[in-house]
């Protein structure tokens, strides 16, 4: 009889050990989880800049049809900016980029050493493409940590390339349309 007690006892340890460590568990669990997706989305912002200033370098727009609140979406190279950046980003939802240029810009920047910008942008100046977005987090652990809560990280991300035409060309996204940006 005395064994069976012990023996019973042990199963009762096993439980209340599982029951203080199974949340400890599930909370890295869901944490790597959150924490790969973070760096998901981090990757995803990078890559969508990058490949916007890639494309702005060979098509820029005029600052004219940047605007100050919203993009001049009749302008081809702008749209072809908007549209690489939009394009690749599978869980990443960056179709909302263009429509807030809190979240999205093209600017121009001036050189230090050289002339001061005009309107009239030039091969060798600068044109830099950045986005500001909000990943949020799968599942609730994140909002466990202080600081962070269930609103998401911010991810802020920027990429400047030298401009290497001036959106003069032939075939862009597969056509034979010519390319001209608009003043």
């Amino acid at each position: 009889m005395y064994r069976w007690r012990s023996k019973q006892r042990k199963e009762g340890q096993s439980m209340v050990e599982m029951a203080f460590i199974l949340p400890l568990l599930l909370i890295l669990f869901f944490g790597i989880i959150d924490i790969g997706y973070f760096l998901y989305g981090y990757a995803t912002v990078y890559r969508a800049a990058r490949r916007g200033a890639d494309v702005a370098a060979l098509f820029p727009p005029y600052e004219s049809r940047l605007g100050t609140a919203d993009y001049d979406t009749e302008d081809m190279c702008v749209q072809h900016v908007v549209n690489t950046v939009q394009k690749g980003s599978v869980l990443i939802q960056l179709q909302d980029v263009a429509e807030d240029r809190g979240k999205f810009s093209i600017t121009y920047l001036e050189s230090p050493t050289g002339p001061p910008l005009s309107e009239e942008r030039d091969i060798g100046d600068t044109v830099s493409v950045a986005i500001t977005y909000t990943v949020e987090p799968l599942t609730p652990v994140m909002g466990l940590l202080p600081g962070i809560g269930n609103d998401g990280i911010v991810v802020h991300a920027s990429s400047m390339r030298t401009i290497q035409g001036l959106g003069h060309t032939v075939g862009m996204s597969g056509t034979d349309d010519l390319v001209i940006c608009k003043k």
